[in-house]
């Protein structure tokens, strides 16, 4: 695996489907990057997942979201180790600070 190429995958690229299963076999079978992410980035594309489409289950949901984080090893960044980090972040969109605050602690360049 490319140990150097350190990727956090934000929530607008999580949530659809095709597109997170693509960006998952490019880190873990293509071994092209390192995928990261936090719970936070977790909640809000699941979040948004259920209210668009409520056919699917929470339980779902949920599965999707543990075999993400069981597929790619050591994905999951501490999202304690980001909360000091955001709160002198002036951004354009405040709810992107923990974004940012994560690619920090996982030392990621994309």
């Amino acid at each position: 695996m490319s140990e150097d190429i350190v990727a956090v995958l934000d929530a607008n690229v999580l949530y659809p489907f095709y597109l997170r299963e693509f960006l998952m076999r490019l880190s873990r079978q293509a071994e092209l990057f390192r995928a990261k992410w936090t719970n936070e980035i977790n909640e809000e594309w699941t979040r948004n997942l259920a209210a668009n489409k409520p056919h699917l289950s929470k339980k779902d949901i949920e599965t999707t979201v543990f075999w993400s984080n069981q597929t790619i090893e050591d994905a999951l960044v501490d999202s304690t180790a980001c909360i000091h980090l955001t709160a002198d972040m002036e951004l354009p969109d405040p709810s992107d600070a923990h974004v940012i605050a994560a690619a920090l602690v996982a030392k990621a360049q994309l």
